[in-house]
């Protein structure tokens, strides 16, 4: 107020509040044009443009706040070394380069040293980005903080972040915060839909159940809130307001995720037997005969060699001649898929097929002898599986619960999609990108 003018200084405003002024001075000029205490006021038209059109200026100095760099610096701490006495011990402290070491005696003379680590406070350099706790977005309603987010899973995250590979270990730290973002995404979708649909009878149910159950709880920890509060913190680190929060939640996801996805998870007979077709060499596996073998160097284990023949000839198997030789799985060598044409059908040489046709378990072959070494070979048994038929109730029963799970995922996904374009109010994409960068930026070095 200048003489008898009295100047008006506008800032701008929204579309709103320019509105709701450009009305008050409209109620105001059908006074008479005296202000209490006879001063004149100077009427001038104000139209909308005044307070919706700000100049760049005003802007860039309502949007640019200077900070003077010493505000970054860390606190400085000063530690003088002086000699306290009191009631007979003494104490002295002294200051050395990042350390200080602390000296205390006793009356009876005794004296103690202890080295302290001066504290270091990391300086935050000006215009470099520091990542703090921020509001991420919104999942229906509820405001999702990084901080909160992030610490469940900080210890996984640090040790990805530490991996050696650091290509890999980037690409698993990325993944897993998506991962953990998906499913509190999809948890919250699914706490908010249940509530939504809660009545007032049941919601009056869940009240006293939670307070049922919190009574439980604390009987079983002890008898008291605080011990049940303190039993709770050392073994699960929530209080017990959290605990029952979280079986409210786990309750309700449940309880609707059998309401929803159950009835359209339905499996009939026929789907039954195609599954069954599909996956009948898996059920019903061929059998498989496991080979034994005997290999001596006829060059350097002559003895040996007559050793063998003479335990053949007195009627030992195989597998009881290569715990005479000290070879290893009594002789064991190889196992195979026995194929519908049986030993004919198996991945072997010609002559070591011949040797095998016909023979008695575990009774040696006919030498296999070559410039520098001879071979003995034996079945040493043959695995046959029970045929399974798709009217067995194991089958059966296995069957449906795979196709009942893999239609449960589809249901869910699709019901979960639904859920999304009705509860998130931010982008998700968004709110994901920017999770990862604040996880970057603080774990990843």
């Amino acid at each position: 107020m200048r003489g008898d003018r009295v100047i008006l200084y506008t800032a701008p405003m929204r579309i709103l509040g320019a509105a709701l002024l450009c009305i008050s001075l409209a109620a105001c000029s059908s006074l008479d044009g005296q202000l209490e205490g006879g001063i004149q006021v100077e009427r001038n038209s104000a139209s909308l443009q005044d307070f919706s059109a700000p100049s760049s200026a005003v802007l860039q100095q309502a949007r640019t706040l200077s900070l003077d760099p010493k505000a970054y610096q860390a606190p400085i701490v000063e530690i003088d070394a002086e000699l306290i006495s009191a009631a007979g011990p003494q104490t002295s402290a002294s200051m050395g380069t990042g350390v200080a070491e602390v000296v205390s005696q006793s009356p009876d003379g005794e004296v103690q040293r202890e080295i302290i680590a001066r504290v270091e406070v990391e300086d935050p350099a000006v215009n470099k980005p520091w990542p703090i706790e921020g509001l991420v977005g919104q999942i229906n309603g509820r405001p999702l903080f990084a901080d909160k987010f992030l610490e469940p899973i900080a210890a996984r995250i640090v040790t990805k972040a530490a991996s050696p590979d650091r290509v890999e270990a980037r690409r698993e730290l990325i993944e897993l915060v998506r991962f953990a973002f998906k499913d509190y995404v999809d948890s919250e979708l699914v706490i908010a839909e249940a509530e939504a649909g809660l009545s007032t009878e049941q919601q009056q149910g869940l009240f006293a159940w939670l307070a049922s159950m919190q009574e439980a709880e604390v009987a079983e920890r002890g008898g008291s809130l605080i011990e049940a509060e303190t039993s709770l913190m050392n073994e699960r680190g929530m209080s017990i307001d959290e605990f029952l929060q979280e079986r409210r939640d786990i309750t309700l996801a449940q309880q609707l995720l059998r309401k929803r996805i159950e009835p359209r998870a339905i499996v009939s007979w026929r789907d039954i037997e195609r599954e069954y077709r599909r996956h009948e060499a898996e059920i019903n596996p061929p059998p498989s005969i496991l080979i034994g073998r005997i290999r001596l160097d006829t060059t350097t284990n002559a003895a040996k060699v007559a050793q063998v023949k003479q335990l053949i000839a007195e009627g030992k198997t195989l597998p009881e001649i290569a715990d005479v030789l000290g070879i290893a799985n009594h002789g064991a060598w190889n196992e195979f898929k026995l194929p519908p044409e049986g030993i004919r059908g198996l991945p072997l040489a010609d002559a070591v097929r011949d040797r095998l046709m016909d023979l008695p378990t575990g009774k040696p072959s006919a030498p296999l002898e070559l410039s520098d070494s001879i071979t003995w070979v034996a079945v040493l048994g043959v695995t046959e599986t029970q045929v399974k038929s798709v009217f067995d109730p194991d089958v059966q029963l296995r069957l449906r619960e795979e196709l009942r799970g893999q239609r449960s995922m589809i249901e869910r996904d699709r019901w979960l999609r639904s859920l999304r374009t009705r509860w998130v109010s931010d982008n998700i994409a968004e709110m994901e990108a920017r999770l990862v960068q604040i996880a970057l930026a603080r774990y990843w070095q």
